[in-house]
């Protein structure tokens, strides 16, 4: 059986002195988590013809926006030829604004000029929802290893880093495991070395030196690194060093400035920066060691360089540069283990990578009731039979498979010129304000955790036995978000145009050769779509409450294939096919309830309708409306400075609401404690108690 995550976590512990330390985070998005078992595919029929035991029709739907709804226009040629392949940081600041103005627009279809929403956005938001219901594996999930940093990290993560960079000696004592050397251009590989550097003492090639000492040191320049210069100081003997007020000792060497001293060593000074007011040492490093073996930065199985290049943060590059220490003879830090290169960077505790890849957390596909079908993979999900597929990887048979369901653009009623638009016209656009990327880093939150406890928590170094990924992640509705809350006047990065609410967007979907099983599958979501206690949500700006929408079936119509193919003309009109000889809305009603009990069976629950299993209930919390306080799924800050906040606000008027990290919650804690207004940051300004999103989900409207 897998992990399950903590059913309640509290608002605060304890710690060891009895201070309370804050347990219970909030984020605008939240899990389904992953089935214990995975239900297989019936067998997929031929493509060559219409089969008489499977449904072909169309249904006609009809989207209404419920909050502010954007989906990005692309690029034209001119504008890829200019800002194609570029990041935000390589633009000149006109240059952003100038591409800001020119993506701002909303998704159009240039054959009519109406805005439209992509059936390629309709088709994702629908295949994951049909994901989740029918027990589908989940598998597109990135094959790497996370790079992370916990030198100062109290909870069970920052241990297993220090463990990493130092050498336990004694009891509280350590010596340091990263060595010192710079970046050289090679024509192997990566393109990329490590030059060890000289030891400036035995048995260590860098020495640290006391910040208030560095202005003694004559400087001269280094390669042209801004931060790094060639100096020349005193080494003193290794010797134990206390710190933590005496707490822990570390083994190294200090260097001071060479005056009155005879012996002298070379080396280069690297100045870091970070922490000011309480980083009070810097490192000297020993010049490049010409007799060292060079050390091959790896470009396979996995890229380190670009690994390197994605972990960089906005202050690192601002110190760096863009490419950090990818210049020539960069002093750098680095980590061997067993002979093979970990990782770099360019300061003592540098980022490391986790051991193990993101995708080993994924429990391995478990079928229960696996068929043995004749001309398909039996470890096909019903998800891959509906929509179709193609391997990440080569395989020599069932490489891909075509989908049976197709989507159309949803183009809007009105046209642009009409009343559609959040800022009144299509003219104006809005800064919206900066979104995080998705930072699964942030483990207490993507990972289950069985325990509350800081030193306790689950993390990307602990067994797959212990942990699995939460599961799927969806965001919280936040009822009707005006333009105040998407809106950040003191940002030029990103500007948009959304459609306001209550505009609507008509699309067709056309479906071939499905079973009762899938067809099923696919009326169920649309019937959570149409209920009123409920919204799907697609495009920009879904953690700020955007995108939140109703899409109900005005059309649902079943062809009969033979029929068509053996009649022309149907009165004064081509035959058709549609709905000959039968009932659609008897049709709707079998293959609903086919579903439910083809899941349920393969399942094992022991509810009697799907909407009454618990990881169901999930999904339905997660897509309630108006959904939770904004309060209740807003972002964590780093320097948060105002209440309600995670903690209390410190004596500079910030309050780190990661520093404990706090472990995110199951959605049902988070439905109980926001009606109870009883959750960190929570207030009664939104959301609130919406008992009946919890019933039944209605039925589709004919």
């Amino acid at each position: 059986m897998s992990p399950k995550h903590i059913n309640h976590v509290p608002e605060s512990i304890p710690d060891r002195d009895g201070k309370s330390i804050p347990r219970r985070a909030v984020a605008p998005y939240n899990f389904v988590e992953l089935p214990e078992n995975i239900v297989p595919a019936e067998p997929i029929p031929t493509h060559n013809c219409y089969h008489d035991n499977r449904h072909t029709g169309t249904i006609k739907c009809t989207l209404t926006t419920s909050s502010p709804l954007y989906i990005r226009c692309g690029m034209f040629q001119d504008d890829f030829a200019k800002f194609g392949g570029k990041s935000d940081e390589e633009l000149t600041e006109e240059e952003e604004k100038e591409k800001s103005k020119n993506l701002a627009p909303f998704f159009e279809n240039p054959a009519n000029q109406y805005s439209t929403i992509p059936g390629s956005s309709l088709r994702g938001m629908l295949r994951s929802l049909v994901e989740i219901i029918s027990y589908s594996k989940i598998d597109k999930v990135a094959d790497k290893q996370l790079i992370y940093r916990a030198f100062a990290d109290t909870t069970s993560l920052g241990e297993f880093y220090r463990d990493r960079l130092l050498q336990e000696e004694g009891e509280r004592q350590y010596s340091f495991l990263m060595q010192a050397g710079y970046l050289i251009k090679t024509q192997q590989g990566s393109g990329w070395a490590i030059q060890p550097a000289k030891n400036l003492v035995e048995g260590t090639s860098f020495v640290k030196i006391d910040i208030s000492q560095i202005k003694n040191l004559v400087k001269s320049r280094w390669h042209e690194i801004k931060h790094a210069s060639k100096v020349t100081v005193h080494v003193e003997s290794m010797t134990w060093h206390p710190h933590k007020g005496g707490f822990i000792e570390l083994y190294y060497a200090k260097a001071v400035p060479p005056f009155g001293h005879h012996s002298k060593h070379q080396g280069v000074l690297v100045e870091t920066g970070g922490m000011p007011g309480k980083k009070k040492m810097e490192c000297v490093i020993g010049l490049p060691d010409d007799d060292a073996q060079l050390i091959h930065i790896p470009d396979y199985p996995e890229s380190m360089i670009q690994d390197y290049k994605e972990q960089l943060t906005k202050e690192q590059k601002k110190l760096l540069g863009k490419d950090g220490v990818l210049k020539p003879m960069h002093p750098v830090f680095y980590l061997m283990e067993e002979g093979k290169l970990v990782f770099f960077g360019h300061t003592m505790m540098f980022r490391l990578p986790y051991k193990e890849s993101i995708k080993n957390f994924i429990p391995e596909p478990n079928y229960k009731f696996l068929p043995d079908y004749s001309y398909n993979s039996p470890t096909l999900d019903l998800t891959e039979a509906i929509f179709g597929f193609v391997k990440d990887t080569k395989q020599k048979e069932h490489q891909a498979q075509v989908g049976r369901v197709f989507i159309s653009d949803a183009k809007c009623q009105k046209p642009a010129a009409e009343d559609i638009w959040l800022k009144g016209n299509a003219i104006q656009s809005i800064p919206l304000k900066i979104l995080d990327t998705p930072k699964p880093t942030t483990f207490q939150h993507y990972l289950v955790q069985d325990s509350d406890k800081p030193e306790q928590l689950r993390h990307y170094a602990s067994s797959s036995k212990e942990t699995i990924i939460r599961g799927h992640k969806v965001y919280w509705h936040k009822g009707n978000v005006g333009e105040s809350k998407i809106e950040d006047k003191k940002s030029s990065r990103t500007d948009i145009k959304p459609i306001k609410e209550n505009v609507s967007f008509d699309f067709t979907i056309w479906f071939e050769n499905l079973s009762e099983v899938e067809l099923g599958a696919l009326l169920w979501v649309l019937n959570i779509a149409a209920d009123k206690n409920y919204r799907l949500s697609l495009g920009m700006g879904k953690p700020l409450g955007m995108g939140a929408a109703q899409i109900i079936t005005s059309e649902f119509s079943l062809s009969i294939r033979h029929h068509r193919y053996t009649h022309l003309f149907q009165d004064c009109n081509w035959e058709t096919g549609n709905n000959f000889n039968i009932d659609p809305n008897e049709v709707k009603e079998t293959c609903l309830q086919k579903f439910e009990d083809y899941i349920l069976k393969h399942t094992e629950a022991q509810s009697k309708h799907l909407h009454d299993v618990s990881r169901i209930q999930s999904l339905l919390k997660m897509l309630r409306w108006p959904g939770v306080a904004g309060n209740s799924s807003r972002y964590m800050e780093i320097e948060r400075k105002q209440q309600p906040c995670i903690g209390k606000l410190g004596t500079n008027g910030k309050a780190n609401e990661y520093k404990s990290r706090p472990v995110l919650p199951t959605p049902s804690q988070v439905i109980k404690d926001d009606q109870k207004k009883d959750y960190p940051g929570s207030s009664p300004s939104s959301g609130g108690n919406n008992s009946a999103a919890l019933a039944r989900p209605q039925k589709l409207k004919h």
